[in-house]
């Protein structure tokens, strides 16, 4: 990968919607290392996203979950399946819910 491929996408980038989306993929870290990706899960404001090792490590507010866009995640992966952690199925779509 280079700055020639990663400029190739960035007009389709471009293109997201800036007002409306949709999460495409929840990826939550039960432990060091660790990913899982989940269908559902809930976001509470003071413990994070329930399932996750947020609250054990820095706890920081600002931290408590990143969001990115999913053509910059495909761009960089090159292929979808890699958007994921390994051995897990294609992506679908998923809810959060907030509490």
């Amino acid at each position: 990968m280079n700055a020639t491929f990663l400029e190739s996408g960035l007009d389709q980038i471009r293109r997201s919607p800036a007002d409306e989306g949709r999460i495409e993929l929840i990826v939550r870290r039960p432990a060091r290392d660790e990913r899982e990706v989940v269908q559902e899960a809930t976001l509470d404001c003071a413990k994070g996203l329930i399932g996750d090792n947020w609250a054990n490590g820095s706890a920081h507010p600002d931290t408590q979950l990143t969001l990115m866009n999913a053509r910059v995640a495909l761009l960089v992966a090159e292929q979808a399946d890699r958007r994921q952690p390994r051995r897990r199925p294609a992506l679908r779509r998923s809810r959060l819910k907030r509490t």
